[in-house]
């Protein structure tokens, strides 16, 4: 087998690069300079060997080149270091990635070291590893999208009823009530949240945006469960009962509470009523 320069590049797909005359020594890098090989500045040093060299450049990217013979085993070693620097890139924290990318390139130089089981063994662990950062961010985006608006919901329900006496001269007594069940189901819908934070299938490397939205969408999903339910209570449509009970504004608010953390109760009356109107 012929000796070979090889290298992994900064976006994961590993390569050969020119072949080198085995009598040319390799250079001996330190952290800081850059390197004369790749032109990439060393920010990590993993190993600097005579037969190959590792190291994370500045994005905390995995370079490595070196005069060995091909190898499945150090194949299948980039593969998977290939697949784990992948699945990391949601990482924004420096402080969380470093240490990880840094563990990632130890497995590489595991397996050039001809180490396999040592090499496999440390990118299973970084595997769990990866998906353990993976829930604890993409929950805590989908969290931050659903606590904000839900905090809006509760403040603007303590105003509400603070204020009571002067928005119901205002909205009148249908609108002001319909605010309450509105507030009352964003609630409702942040309990539902925080209840199935277990069961919700999150993933962070589809970014910040996308959790935010989505649990924006669930709050304002429950405000306009909430406001919907009082409105069809109100209207005669169904919970005709509610209507006649001993405290009809509790009740409401009791099913508009409902009516958020459930997201099934108000498309099923929806569906209901439409097979009722045909």
């Amino acid at each position: 087998m012929s000796e070979k320069v090889a290298q992994f590049p900064k976006d994961g797909v590993g390569n050969d690069a020119n072949e080198h005359q085995e009598e040319e020594s390799l250079p001996s890098l330190k952290e800081g300079e850059i390197d004369p090989f790749l032109g990439k500045t060393v920010r990590v040093l993993i190993v600097t060997h005579e037969n190959y060299n590792v190291y994370l450049d500045d994005s905390l990217c995995t370079q490595w080149y070196g005069r060995i013979a091909d190898d499945k085993d150090i194949s299948t070693a980039l593969n998977r270091l290939s697949k784990l620097e992948s699945s990391s890139h949601f990482i924004t924290d420096d402080k969380i990635l470093k240490p990880i990318r840094q563990q990632i390139a130890e497995g590489l130089v595991r397996a050039l070291e001809g180490h396999k089981e040592l090499s496999s063994e440390m990118f299973k662990f970084l595997e769990k590893e990866i998906q353990l950062r993976n829930l604890e961010i993409s929950w805590h985006w989908y969290f931050l999208g659903s606590a904000l608006p839900a905090l809006v919901s509760l403040i603007t329900l303590i105003v509400f009823w603070i204020c009571r006496e002067y928005l119901r001269s205002v909205f009148g007594a249908i609108g002001f009530t319909v605010a309450l069940g509105a507030m009352v189901g964003g609630l409702g819908a942040f309990l539902s949240i925080a209840s199935r934070s277990t069961k919700i299938a999150l993933d962070a490397r589809a970014g910040f945006v996308i959790h935010v939205t989505e649990g924006l969408a669930r709050i304002l999903t429950g405000i306009f469960g909430g406001a919907l339910l009082v409105l069809i209570t109100k209207g005669g449509v169904a919970f005709y009962a509610l209507k006649t009970s001993g405290n009809s504004l509790a009740a409401l608010l009791a099913f508009s509470l409902i009516a958020g953390t459930s997201e099934r109760l108000i498309p099923n009356l929806v569906k209901k009523h439409e097979a009722d109107l045909k």
